[in-house]
């Protein structure tokens, strides 16, 4: 197993599984999910982009021919300061369509759903949304 270095701390990195690696985007919605800015796909290592058949669906698709799996997908959003938001809008989040492909084409889908009934929803106007996969090289 190997070990983390950073500065003077030292940080054990324990897994079974080899090639493992860390990958995010901050990613800044407009309105109806719209994707107005994100990181760049070089330094993200994947895109995000707004599913257009789909109310509160992104997806996120390796860039550069990445041949991996997705082992893990979350994303965080973050609102406004002091903002109190409604349950009819996507602010729970669960993930669909993990396209496992090692072929350099693997992807999975980013839902944004209701806190009250759990439908699909876009999210509210204007969050930042930061989306984070792991993926093991292959």
């Amino acid at each position: 197993m190997g070990s983390f270095n950073a500065g003077s701390a030292s940080y054990g990195i324990k897994t079974t599984r080899r090639e493992v690696v860390h990958l995010y985007n901050r990613v800044v919605l407009g309105s109806a999910g719209a994707v107005a800015s994100q990181d760049l796909p070089a330094e993200a290592g994947f895109v995000v982009s707004q599913v257009d058949s789909e109310a509160g669906r992104f997806r996120c698709t390796l860039v550069g021919g990445i041949a991996a799996k997705i082992l893990f997908a979350d994303v965080k959003l973050i609102g406004a300061d002091d903002t109190a938001y409604t349950s009819t809008k996507g602010l729970d989040v669960l993930c669909r369509n993990n396209e496992i492909a090692t072929n350099g084409s693997a992807y999975i889908d980013v839902q944004t759903v209701r806190t009250d009934t759990a439908a699909d929803a876009d999210p509210e106007d204007s969050l930042t949304a930061m989306f984070m996969l792991v993926i093991q090289l292959v």
